[in-house]
């Protein structure tokens, strides 16, 4: 009797060991899968300090009077 119970604990312990081993292998797969989602998903710097200009705000100001000034010397049609 005590030899079935002693073989049932065994086998429940390995299927759980098994699970575990699976659960493990699911578990790095997301995490590479999220890894390389955020990697592509990673700005380059060239757009990064462009977003960081376009939120400064004498960027921004510079970039509307430099507009305004442009604005202001179009050219003049001749009659």
């Amino acid at each position: 009797m005590q030899l079935l119970q002693l073989s049932a604990q065994h086998q429940q312990a390995s299927q759980r060991q098994a699970s575990m081993q699976w659960l493990e292998q699911e578990l790095d797969k997301t995490q590479q899968d999220l890894e390389l989602q955020c990697a592509r998903k990673r700005p380059t710097s060239e757009s990064k300090n462009k977003r960081l200009l376009e939120a400064d705000p004498l960027t921004r100001e510079a970039r509307t009077v430099r507009s305004h000034h442009t604005e202001s010397l179009a050219p003049v049609k001749s009659v």
